[in-house]
């Protein structure tokens, strides 16, 4: 998938290198502040294909709207939320931070996982049992977890983990947070959570999510991705 040609989404300039990675319906690039040369963003540009069906398209939007809606005021160090939500003639994109030092869990696990112990292989993966903790409390589930979604980096020695892509996810019942979530298609989530999954992760998911099954409870999807 080739770089947009517009060089702005927003006020953030985007930058002419290859994409950060990229899903079924979105790029993350490399963005500069026009005005802070020295800051970066990592921007998320989801793609409105010309000629796209307007349900296409508010699939996209929705998508976008719901991980910004679901982590926003999130203060768990393991959950990536954008720090914003713009609109641009290319589509929707979220603005992350952007962490140079941060990697996919399979990148550093083939890189550095030979030389990693039990007390580190523990510690990694209670992490992002925590951040399900944390989320399952505030009645949001991600239903789509595999490694893809989690990334890895050193700070101060000591290896931290962070949870992305909430564009999965959707409320349960009984949400508790300070503007509740109405019963839309936003809140519920996407049907069928393959649609926003890279093809190759589809291996990682539950049965029941290649069923096509309505009532599936959603924390344990939670917990099988965990697994």
């Amino acid at each position: 998938q080739p770089t947009p040609k517009s060089r702005f989404v927003g006020q953030y300039s985007l930058e002419k290198a290859d994409p950060l990675g990229q899903g079924p319906h979105w790029q993350d690039l490399r963005a500069t502040h026009p005005s802070m040369p020295g800051v970066q963003r990592r921007l998320r540009l989801f793609d409105m294909k010309p000629g796209a069906s307007d349900e296409a398209r508010e699939l996209i939007r929705s998508a976008a709207r719901r991980e910004f809606m679901f982590t926003h005021g999130s203060e768990h160090p393991g959950i990536t939320a954008p720090i914003d939500l713009v609109e641009s003639d290319l589509g929707p994109a979220l603005i992350f931070d952007f962490n140079e030092d941060e990697v996919p869990l399979e990148s550093y696990l083939a890189e550095h996982g030979a030389k990693l112990g039990l007390d580190e292989r523990l510690h990694l993966v209670r992490q992002i049992a925590d951040t399900l903790r944390y989320a399952h409390a505030r009645k949001l589930v991600h239903r789509a977890l595999t490694p893809a979604q989690v990334y890895v980096r050193e700070l101060d020695g000591v290896l931290r983990v962070s949870v992305r892509d909430w564009q999965t996810g959707r409320r349960t019942q009984g949400t508790t947070t300070a503007q509740p979530v109405s019963p839309t298609a936003t809140s519920f989530g996407v049907g069928d959570v393959r649609d926003m999954l890279a093809h190759d992760d589809w291996v990682y998911l539950a049965p029941e999510a290649h069923q096509h099954l309505a009532d599936v409870p959603p924390v344990p999807l939670d917990v099988f991705g965990l697994g």
